[in-house]
């Protein structure tokens, strides 16, 4: 398994004593495991231990370090109001990624601030058309199907009924 998915072995080894907000962190890694978590901290997207030294080659910024009773954590980065530009990066190197944004104003709880997975970007998922290469077609396609109702019998008996969205 990649050392950048799942929770960081860093902080498993201390878990019990991590701070609210790693420990959250923490979390979100073991929820999230086949994905490569970014953690709303402000006005940036952060990852810890081996997915910050990931994100920090994969997106050019810069790894540094977050210190706290339990140790010193790798840190990197990228600010919100480009993100999308460093998650079409992470994508391009083959990961999903589990958006976590703060989810209450920072200003409004004298506790640590809640976030949670806003959404999980694949290649299979992308909506957001800065990370869709505008001059491509991208299709969406649905397609479902229904079994026939006995009680509706007559000359479709048993006939399936079919449904696609294009």
């Amino acid at each position: 398994m990649d050392a950048a998915l799942g929770p960081p072995a860093k902080m498993a080894d201390r878990e019990d004593e991590l701070t609210p907000m790693m420990a959250q962190y923490f979390e979100l890694c073991r929820a999230y495991d086949d994905s490569l978590v970014l953690f709303q901290v402000g006005d940036f997207y952060e990852a810890f231990c081996e997915a910050a030294e990931r994100v920090a080659r994969l997106c050019e910024v810069t790894l540094t370090k977050r210190e706290d009773n339990t140790g010193e954590y790798p840190m990197a980065g990228v600010p919100i109001d480009n993100a999308e530009s460093y998650i079409d990066r992470l994508l391009d190197a083959g990961y999903r990624v589990a958006v976590a944004d703060q989810v209450e104003d920072p200003d409004q709880t004298t506790g640590v601030v809640e976030r949670r997975v806003t959404r999980v970007v694949t290649p299979g998922t992308l909506t957001e058309d800065e990370l869709l290469g505008s001059p491509d077609n991208n299709f969406v396609a649905c397609l479902t199907a229904e079994g026939a109702d006995p009680a509706n019998a007559g000359d479709d008996a048993g006939a399936e009924t079919y449904g696609l969205a294009l």
